[in-house]
């Protein structure tokens, strides 16, 4: 049962119901069905993620991007921000998913996002976690491990590296959008 730090100082009894609280861009707000997102809502109860970079991760000059530097103060604010802190929640901060450039290119929107510049927002999601003490769930990673990608060989999805089925079955038009095959995360 968790009481918020006003309510146990103030003495009021207070409990908030169980929840669970999912903050995060397009590939959060599909998370709640199988067959668009990863659908672990249901299986995780009275906590927050927070997921964002997938858009933030957009090179200069599109819309969508968020500098690195200012995307690490913006994780950092979230988690710390005073009303969040006062709800006493168990964070899981989500790194951003790895983008498939080929498919990017195939769907029109080539050049939009790499996969070297994505890694870097997914090595900051990581950096901030373990700086502030929230467990980090590494979607980057565990899709790379998945698709065979080793550290040291070109990034899997990169136009640098070989087009590769095993990465490419995790995709739709380039960003992780829709998982009907084997679940990645299992």
């Amino acid at each position: 049962m968790l009481v918020p730090l006003g309510a146990a100082q103030s003495g009021r009894s207070f409990v908030p119901p169980d929840q669970f609280v999912l903050f995060g861009d397009s590939i959060t707000q599909f998370s709640n069905s199988q067959d668009r997102g990863f659908a672990f809502a249901s299986a995780l109860q009275d906590g927050k993620t927070v997921w964002f970079g997938a858009n933030d991760a957009a090179l200069p000059g599109y819309e969508q991007h968020v500098a690195p530097e200012q995307y690490r103060r913006n994780l950092i604010s979230i988690i710390t921000h005073p009303v969040v802190k006062a709800q006493c929640p168990r964070i899981i901060l989500i790194t951003p998913p790895p983008v498939d450039e080929y498919a990017l290119a195939d769907s029109g929107m080539g050049g939009t996002r790499t996969a070297e510049h994505t890694k870097l927002y997914a090595d900051i999601t990581v950096e901030v976690g373990k700086k502030l003490g929230v467990v980090v769930l590494d979607i980057w990673t565990c899709l790379m491990d998945k698709s065979g990608w080793r550290p040291g060989n070109p990034l899997n999805g990169s136009l640098a590296a070989s087009r590769s089925w095993a990465f490419s079955q995790f995709f739709i038009d380039g960003e992780p959008c829709s998982i009907q095959r084997d679940n990645p995360l299992g």
